[in-house]
């Protein structure tokens, strides 16, 4: 799993979240994500993080996939090799879900705010922006939330 944000962020999302105070950075691009909008399986690359280890991270494992389901359940993978379709990508999502025994929880609680829980806790937290579709697929860009290393991570939906 990729780290994305510090602990301090972590720590600040652990304290805030309930009462939504954890402030975004809006892009001049596009418009603030809903939940609505992240639904979905979604290839990511990070373009820029300056958080340490992250770029390194990208170079080892640069194949990354994310899913959103309706109901709140999300689960990511980095990995070194693609995966061909997106039946096979979400085969190995399940495969590593049954796995690494966490429970993982996306959840928008204020305009582009998108916190992930691991284990009915926050651990990470980005700007999330949804941008003009790209080669007629959607894209949203995460990015750091205020106070944090600059972060963008372009995702394509896949499915």
């Amino acid at each position: 799993m990729l780290k994305l944000v510090g602990l301090s962020a972590v720590m600040a999302l652990a304290a805030t979240t309930a009462q939504a105070q954890v402030a975004t950075k809006p892009l001049s691009e596009g418009r603030p994500c809903a939940y609505a909008d992240v639904v979905g399986l979604w290839k990511s690359q990070v373009l820029r993080s300056d958080e340490p280890g992250v770029e390194n991270l990208a170079a080892i494992a640069p194949q990354d996939y994310m899913r959103f389901r309706p109901n709140g359940e999300m689960m990511y993978f980095a990995s070194t090799r693609d995966y061909p379709d997106v039946a096979a990508i979400n085969a190995r999502m399940d495969v590593l879900d049954r796995a690494d025994g966490d429970s993982y929880r996306a959840e928008i609680p204020s305009s582009g705010l998108l916190v992930l829980w691991r284990n009915g806790r926050p651990f990470q937290g980005f700007t999330c922006t949804v941008v003009a579709p790209r080669e007629g697929r959607s894209v949203t860009i995460l990015s750091e939330i205020e106070g944090q290393p600059y972060l963008r991570r372009v995702q394509t939906r896949l499915d």
